[in-house]
This record gives C-alpha cells, structure tokens and sequence, in this order.
C-alpha cells in the first residue's frame, strides 16, 4: 500500500531531515515531471549548517513540516472526511509551506493522488469531490481541481467531526 506525505514545489527540499541526522531517507520521491534537481553529500549540508543564516532556514524547514504532520495527524482523528480534503486541497495551494510561495488557484494533482494523501478510497474522494463541486466551491478538470472559493473551503475544513 501507498501514502503520498506531500506534493512538492519548485524550489523544495527533500531529504533534509535524513541529513541533518546523518540516517537513510526513508521515503521515496518521485518527479510528475522534468525536474533540475541538486544532490548535496552530507559533509557540504554539515559545512552550510554551520553558517547561521541556512541553519535557521533549515530549522523553520524543517519545523513547518513537523507542524503539517502533526496537524495531519489530529485531522484524522477529529475531522470529519470532507473537512480532510478542504484541509488538503487548501495545503495543495500554498505548495511547499516552507517556500513561502502565493497560493494558486489550481492544483494539479489527480485524485487518485489525492486519495492516496489522505489515505481514503479513490471512491470516497469522488463524492467529496463531487458534492464540493456542485457547492461552486471548486471545479474539477483533467488531473487537477480549481478552487472557486478558499473562503468555503476553509470553513469547511474548520470544522470537527460529529
């Protein structure tokens, strides 16, 4: 079985906690695209660490990241299904939190991947989505959703589970 943890964006990180503590990556990454990618050894991440000001953008990394599974994993336990994908969809339009990036209107991500990040049925997703969509609340395309309105997403994914 898989889970996707995140989608990321242009300028992401990825592996940065494995280096910071000298373990194997555990998770794999996969690239929906044409990606320039830079792999850094771990001798050249130490040296960078020891200058201040990319140590501490390593650690609001790092800690936004912390925050998001953390925040993930109460939302499974108190939020209901359709607040879980508002939640997701809106996480997907900020991209990488950590890159500080505007939100975008479109996210593209199919919503098997979709289901997968929130560990539900593809099915199960589908009336979610689908009853989101008929709110005007989004529109779904091609291997991607519109958000029409953020303002009722995050209503919705404010709210608990009964």
């Amino acid at each position: 079985k898989e889970h996707i943890m995140a989608v990321m964006g242009s300028g992401s990180w990825v592996g940065e906690s494995a280096l910071a503590v000298h373990q194997p990556y555990l998770n794999n990454a996969t690239a929906l695209g044409p990606v320039d990618a830079l792999a850094l050894p771990g001798e050249a991440f130490a040296e960078l660490m020891e200058l201040p000001a990319f140590a501490q953008a390593m650690v609001a990394l790092v800690t936004s990241r912390y925050r998001l599974l953390y925040e993930a994993l109460g939302d499974v336990a108190l939020r209901s299904t359709r607040a879980r994908v508002a939640q997701r969809l809106l996480l997907l339009t900020r991209g990488d939190a950590a890159a500080n990036s505007e939100p975008q209107q479109r996210v593209s991500v199919s919503q098997e991947s979709l289901a997968m990040m929130l560990g539900i049925a593809r099915q199960t997703l589908s009336l979610e989505l689908q009853w989101l969509a008929q709110q005007g609340i989004i529109r779904l395309g091609y291997r991607s959703i519109q958000v029409l309105s953020s303002v009722e997403l995050r209503r919705i994914g404010e709210a608990t589970a009964d």
